[in-house]
């Protein structure tokens, strides 16, 4: 797709797609974290395009050259190949090679040699190993030897489909409509706590952010009122 919105709108519906674009800005990020994979013209390792992959734990090819992205027309060009919106593409985000088409893909396993060579940093180490949650499948991290969570940034809590919520909030032309914003960010808080409840035995460390958003949820509820009173509050409000 040639447009984060329009990725937006199809991966809503449970279509696997990758943003193609000249170059990536904050207000594509949502279309990015909603596709698969991501491909621009321009960029690099440190573009914007690559940082937001890479913390989303998505393949990315950032600066390919020929590329040439026509939105008015709806194409993609690769010298004298031309794709269509909607035709399917696929990445290969280790060796930057970009494919017309669909390839079968597979979760590759780690090899042997890995299990050996973690045992003998095992045997030497004198550091724990955690693993960032952001970046990468906690389940997968602790099978390979973390022995928890490090990092677990929640400002990410508000990307994604929450990003509308935060806008409705902040934007809200009367009480009516803030109140059914916030109504939808409880379950931003839910999520918090459950982090807390799921990984906080495993070792979290004390710096991340969960347990601070967790409480500043509960002073904000206190304070502003909890999810039951905003929805009695727009109940009424609505005259229902």
């Amino acid at each position: 797709m040639l447009s984060s919105e329009r990725a937006l709108e199809l991966a809503a519906d449970g279509t696997r797609v990758v943003l193609v674009a000249a170059e990536t800005n904050p207000a594509d990020v949502p279309g990015m974290l909603a596709a698969a994979a991501v491909l621009t013209a321009t960029g690099g390792i440190a573009s914007h395009a690559a940082v937001v992959a890479r913390g989303a734990g998505k393949p990315a090819v950032c600066g390919a050259e020929g590329l040439r992205v026509d939105r008015a027309a709806a194409t993609v060009r690769f010298g004298e190949r031309v794709l269509h919106e909607g035709d399917p593409v696929s990445l290969d985000g280790r060796t930057g090679a970009v494919y017309a088409g669909t390839l079968s893909v597979s979760v590759a396993g780690p090899p042997p040699e890995l299990s050996t060579l973690l045992e003998w940093a095992d045997s030497a180490r004198r550091l724990g190993v955690r693993v960032n949650a952001d970046t990468a499948p906690v389940e997968t991290a602790l099978a390979l030897g973390a022995e928890g969570v490090g990092l677990c940034r929640t400002e990410h809590q508000f990307l994604g489909e929450r990003l509308p919520l935060i806008r409705r909030v902040l934007l809200a032309a009367d009480p009516a409509a803030r109140d059914e914003a916030l109504v939808g960010l409880e379950r931003a808080q839910h999520d918090a706590a459950q982090c807390v409840h799921l990984h906080g035995g495993m070792g979290f460390t004390w710096e991340h952010d969960a347990h601070l958003y967790f409480r500043r949820a509960q002073s904000d509820a206190v304070l502003l009122g909890g999810a039951a009173h905003h929805r009695e509050r727009l109940a009424g409000l609505l005259g229902w």
